[in-house]
């Protein structure tokens, strides 16, 4: 082999054993730091200087690159490192907070539970601890977040105790579960969450007219607008109305069908001079939700006269 090339070859290899690679650094970060340092150094004096050769040289040091590396990446295992530490602590204060909470209140309904919470300071102000683990008042945001989780707890029960009763039944408990208060957190809260539950299992499965057909059974006789049966039909109602305007608002093609067909209706009972009948078709379905879902669409309304193009 030309001794040219021999000699060549002995410098590169004697560079390369120079560097110090990442296997070194990261045994080293503190000579990392340092390099890092010096690195940045150089090149804000190059930068300085406007000195191109010695930025480009800088910026493309194999060394420099090694270092900064290897620091971002202890750093990152730093920080993962201690929010698995703070976790873990938050953990078991909570644990054991925890288990303080369920040998004072454990004996307690969830009713009573949930009366005892909503008493407390901890219902006023929910518990602050964040991933970091600062708080100004740690020991009682440990208590208060042990106290909201055991809400949740009786909140849950309650609600799977509940919704095993019929759904008329429930209805007409309402006054064992609303008597003290009926805002969050209360046993109403769960009373109400348990028979909407209940109510959306049976008027699911109803169609839009049949829905409205449901009036004579839970809004007649004794049963009054104010009545919880005639509240949650009316409920349930308004809801399925606002989904039809919807459906209408996002298929223009249905609501231009449907719409031109209320037109060529109107127009025929116009010809006879049928007004009444025309104004209950236009408060019906589904002429009414056409007419709502144009407007809303900006399309305007002008009483079923011109068809939808």
């Amino acid at each position: 082999m030309n001794k040219t090339v021999l000699v060549s070859v002995f410098f590169l290899l004697l560079a390369g054993c120079s560097e110090k690679d990442k296997n070194y650094y990261a045994q080293h970060l503190e000579e990392a730091e340092a390099k890092t340092q010096e690195c940045r150094e150089e090149l804000r004096k190059a930068t300085l200087r406007q000195d191109r050769r010695m930025i480009d040289k800088m910026k493309n040091d194999v060394e420099c690159h090694v270092a900064d590396e290897v620091l971002k990446e202890a750093k990152k295992l730093k920080e993962e490192k201690e929010r698995l530490e703070r976790e873990a602590k938050i953990k078991a204060e909570l644990e054991r907070e925890q288990k303080r909470i369920g040998e004072r209140y454990g004996k307690l309904t969830w009713q009573e539970f949930i009366a005892t919470f909503a008493a407390s300071e901890c219902a006023k102000k929910p518990a602050t601890i964040n991933e970091k683990g600062k708080d100004k008042k740690k020991d009682r945001d440990y208590e208060c977040r042990a106290m909201e989780e055991m809400y949740k707890q009786s909140v849950k029960f309650g609600k799977a105790q509940l919704t095993q009763v019929p759904y008329e039944k429930l209805l007409e408990q309402k006054g064992l579960y609303c008597v003290d208060s009926q805002t969050k957190p209360s046993a109403c809260e769960v009373w109400n969450e348990s028979v909407t539950e209940l109510a959306r299992a049976i008027f699911d499965k109803f169609s839009f007219n049949e829905l409205l057909e449901q009036e004579k059974i839970y809004c007649e006789g004794e049963r009054d607008a104010s009545h919880p049966a005639c509240r949650m039909w009316a409920q349930f109602l308004d809801e399925r109305k606002k989904n039809i305007v919807k459906q209408y608002m996002e298929n223009y093609e249905k609501l231009k069908t449907d719409y031109n067909a209320c037109v060529d209706q109107v127009d025929e009972l116009r010809k006879e001079d049928k007004w009444e009948e025309i104004v209950e078709l236009s408060a019906a379905y589904p002429c009414k939700y056409a007419r709502d879902a144009r407007i809303q669409l900006k399309l305007g309304y002008d009483g079923f006269k011109n068809k939808l193009k």
